[in-house]
């Protein structure tokens, strides 16, 4: 949605209307999912998890599972209620900014598992650590300084309206014509990370033949599976910043948590199936 007071026709105003509204309901649906997963793994993740000693793995996974967990009824608090411009003005940087912790904490478990499941070869490990941190770096930068309020919503509704914000080249987008958003972009890099860990760990199974084995089938069912969700989700919304239209970004919380929601579940899962006889 384009930022800045504009005349608006009877179709406009119901147009924003109806994309703040189905945002507050992807927004409430996303954590009734993130909570609904959380309890029916709970089980497994005391015995598999929480029984284990401390290690890399057992730290992102709790910063994986918990943090969004945790923290996202603030996000629940700042985009379904109505608060006034100023508030919001100062909560959009942090708001948006602490969103980098979801896709970075999946992004991050997920690395490991794909490290231990193509070779453990060092080489491997510092090309997926490399595009990692610069992942980490456009994500901090995208989410810290790329969004801004919405402020369309404010000129319709009066002096309160939610905490929306939006990638601060969407206005220069839908007068120029160009929609190469950076918000859009970083995305893309994530789906194009996502697409080399998978390719990394089908290109080691297929020469070493692991897939074979019981738990080498597993894993390439569950990670390719896995992988088809997730970069449908980051392609999907990645292209919505790279058109006009007012639910531009309606799937970016969606995006974020069930990126953490699958990484939690495929920790579970191998752990799972591992521990079990055979």
């Amino acid at each position: 949605m384009p930022n800045g007071p504009t005349p608006f026709t009877y179709e406009e105003v119901l147009t924003v209307l109806n994309a703040v509204q189905v945002g507050r309901r992807v927004i409430v649906a996303v954590y009734v999912l993130q909570v609904y997963e959380w309890l029916i793994c709970w089980r497994d993740e005391v015995e598999l998890i929480w029984s284990s000693s401390w290690n890399s793995m057992r730290i992102l996974f709790t910063i994986c599972r918990y943090f969004p967990l945790l923290f996202y009824p603030f996000y629940l608090w700042a985009w379904i209620p109505s608060h006034s411009k100023e508030l919001c003005e100062k909560l959009i940087c942090p708001l948006y900014g602490f969103c980098s912790v979801f896709q970075l904490s999946a992004q991050a478990v997920i690395l490991i598992r794909s490290y231990a499941f193509s070779g453990q070869y060092l080489c491997i490990l510092i090309l997926l650590c490399t595009c990692w941190i610069g992942l980490a770096g456009a994500d901090i930068w995208m989410f810290f300084t790329q969004f801004i309020l919405v402020d369309l919503t404010f000129s319709i509704s009066g002096s309160r309206s939610s905490c929306f914000g939006n990638d601060r080249h969407s206005e220069a987008s839908y007068d120029s014509g160009l929609f190469a958003t950076p918000v859009g972009t970083v995305m893309l890099i994530s789906f194009g990370f996502d697409t080399l860990m998978m390719v990394l760990c089908i290109v080691h199974c297929l020469r070493t033949r692991s897939a074979q084995g019981p738990l080498g089938r597993a894993f390439l069912k569950q990670g390719i599976a896995a992988f088809l969700v997730i970069s449908s989700l980051n392609f999907f919304t990645a292209m919505s910043f790279f058109g006009r239209s007012s639910l531009t970004g309606i799937t970016l919380p969606l995006t974020l948590v069930m990126s953490d929601i699958i990484a939690c579940r495929l920790q579970v899962l191998s752990l799972s199936f591992t521990n079990k006889p055979h």
